[in-house]
Parts: C-alpha cells; sequence; structure tokens
C-alpha cells in the first residue's frame, strides 16, 4: 500500500476544501439568484396589479370627460374636449404616467351596415366602400369576402367573397362566423386582407353594433368623399374645408348646402353628433408598460357604457 505524503495530504485537503466551498458558493450564488428573480417576480406582479388599478381610474375619467362634453354641447367636433387628450401625459406616483387618446368611431364606416336587417346588401354602404377602397388602393373584390363574413347565408356574395369552405381549406382552418363583427382585428379573418391592408383601412372603417351615422364634424376627407359620391371631389374639400374652419352644428347645414343641391344626398347617414369611442390608455408604471383598449358608447341622453374592453391590440 503507498502512502500519500503529508504534503501530498494536505493538498488533497486544501482542494477537499476548495472544492467544498465551490459547491457551497455555487448553491448560495443558485439560492440568492433564485431569490432574486422571485423578488422581481412578485415587485413586477404587484406593479401589474398597480398599474391595472390605475386602469380603472382612467376608464372612470374617460368616461367623465365625456359626461362632461355632452354637458358642454350636443354636437361632436374635433374642438370638444374629447379630442383635445391626444399626447397628453397625466402624472402618477413614483415617476409613473399614462397617456390617453380618443378615436371618434363615430366618424368611421361601420362595416357591419354592410349588410341590413333582412340580409340584403346595403347599396349606399357598398358605393361608399367601392370609393373609399378604390382611394386607399386596395382591392374591391375584398368587400364581397367582408359581406360573407358578416352575411346570415354560406353563400358566396360574389368575385372575391369567401364562405366556410375556403376557410376551412387554409393551412390553418376556422369556420366563417356569419354574423356581424363585434371587434375590429376580425378583418385579419377576411381573405384578402393581411396586416399591412389592415393598417391601411384601420384609419376609415370601424365596427360597431347595428346601423350607425356617420359624424361629418369628425371624419376624414377620404370619408367624406366616399359618402357624399353624387359630388366632384373638389366639391366634397370645399364642405370638408368649411367644416374643419367651422364644424356644423345641425345636419341641416349639409343637407341646405348649395353644392347638393337637386343632388338627393342620403341624409339618414349622416349625425353631427358622435355616440361610439376608442380610447386607449398607456400605463408607463416602473418597467411595465400596459395598453388598454375601451369601445365606450354615449347615448343621446348622456349615458355612458363600456361595449368592449382589452389590453394591447389596435
Amino acid at each position: 500500500m503507498e502512502y500519500l505524503s503529508k504534503k501530498q495530504q494536505n493538498g488533497v485537503a486544501l482542494l477537499t476544501v476548495l472544492l467544498i466551498s465551490a459547491i457551497i458558493s455555487a448553491i448560495s450564488i443558485k439560492m440568492i439568484a433564485d431569490r432574486q428573480k422571485q423578488t422581481l417576480k412578485t415587485i413586477n406582479r404587484l406593479t401589474f396589479q398597480q398599474a391595472q388599478q390605475y386602469a380603472e381610474g382612467a376608464t372612470a375619467l374617460a368616461y367623465i370627460i365625456l359626461k362632461k362634453d355632452h354637458e358642454l354641447n350636443k354636437t361632436d367636433s374635433k374642438e370638444d374636449i374629447w379630442a383635445q387628450t391626444k399626447n397628453m401625459a397625466y402624472p402618477l406616483p413614483n415617476d409613473g404616467y399614462f397617456t390617453g387618446d380618443f378615436d371618434d368611431l363615430s366618424g368611421k364606416i361601420n362595416l357591419n351596415s354592410l349588410v341590413d336587417s333582412n340580409n340584403k346588401t346595403n347599396p349606399y354602404i357598398f358605393t361608399a366602400l367601392n370609393l373609399l377602397f378604390a382611394e386607399l388602393e386596395i382591392n374591391k373584390n375584398i368587400i364581397q369576402a367582408i359581406r360573407d363574413r358578416i352575411d346570415k347565408d354560406s353563400e358566396v356574395a360574389g368575385i372575391g367573397g369567401a364562405e366556410s369552405d375556403y376557410y376551412l381549406g387554409l393551412e390553418t382552418p376556422y369556420k366563417n362566423s356569419n354574423q356581424p363583427m363585434i371587434h375590429i382585428s376580425e378583418l385579419l379573418l377576411v381573405r384578402g386582407i393581411d396586416q399591412q391592408i389592415f393598417e391601411k383601412m384601420i384609419d376609415f372603417v370601424t365596427v360597431l353594433p347595428g346601423d350607425t351615422l356617420i359624424n361629418i364634424n369628425t371624419t376624414k376627407i377620404e370619408v367624406l368623399h366616399s359618402m357624399l359620391s353624387m359630388l366632384k371631389k373638389e366639391d366634397v374639400q370645399t364642405i370638408y374645408d368649411e367644416i374643419q374652419e367651422e364644424p356644423y352644428k345641425n345636419i341641416n347645414t349639409l343637407k341646405n348646402h348649395s353644392l347638393l343641391k337637386n343632388k338627393n344626398p342620403q341624409m339618414k347617414y349622416f349625425s353631427v353628433k358622435s355616440n361610439y369611442f376608442k380610447v386607449k390608455f398607456v400605463i408607463f408604471l416602473q418597467k411595465i408598460n400596459l395598453k388598454f383598449i375601451l369601445v365606450l358608447h354615449r347615448a343621446n341622453n348622456g349615458k355612458i357604457k363600456t361595449i368592449s374592453k382589452s389590453i394591447g391590440g389596435n
């Protein structure tokens, strides 16, 4: 049997001590790291919960703004208090803040109005969408696919239309809904619409329950031109410029406009009042950015209710 010298024994002992120390250090470091991760998770969770609470407060603020606006006037325009919130920052504790932005959905064409209560194509909205899509350089056949999305039958509307047979044949199959759209993101499920086309459409169209009116004071020139198809483009521009200078207080101002004399405009589609708003809030709190979106309905009597609420998205 060969014995280790005293020097060798000391060396082995030292190596053993170093190995044990290294193991203990590694375990300790892992424990500290795990504890730090857990602490960070706890902090993030609490911060997120706090941000959600602030989001509830922001919702209450949106209600207050729309109620106050209703008290101040019975019409809506880009001069109203809800329209002045864009890019405004509201301070929160610990150097946090949140931003709010109102988007008047009543200034957009409601795609659900494309099909009427009898499951027939609304010719006025169909024409308006054709003009709008031409202006935006979007394939007009997509309108038929939108119609098929919201009508009650399973018959393909026309060139570009699509029902469940088409969608079930995709790599990721799904059925067609055949009912009015609930959220604007459903457009991404419609044949022919990708993210790029969706981004082109989002400022001009919306999806809302039932038939809605276009607020001529808040709509964009592209929408106004498509809805006043009986006028030349330069005449629509004249009306639009007048509105930007001084919003109309009464829809009869449009009805009796000299440029519309003997043009038989469909006034039942227009208003100077807004009933639907999309409100986007972003909460900035420590390292958390929480974006949430509300769709609010304000009735003609000023009563407000939440139609939908979502975190993130459009």
